[in-house]
């Protein structure tokens, strides 16, 4: 059996500007924390992922 081991992270910074209505900021955490948007931001790494023949073996993971 095989283990992994962490290779290299990248983090995500989403701002919102500081005086944005609390109705939009709602809206906004409503949207990132919905499966449609996690699978979008998936899909979206993958494809970057695999333009890169040398990653092939990489395995990526999405965490908040």
């Amino acid at each position: 059996m095989s283990e992994d081991v962490l290779f290299d992270e990248f983090r995500l910074i989403l701002r919102v500007p500081a005086d944005l209505e609390q109705s939009a900021c709602a809206a906004i955490q409503r949207l990132l924390e919905g499966p449609p948007f996690r699978s979008a931001l998936r899909r979206a790494v993958r494809q970057i992922v695999h333009h890169y023949p040398d990653l092939d073996p990489v395995r990526v993971r999405i965490s908040r």
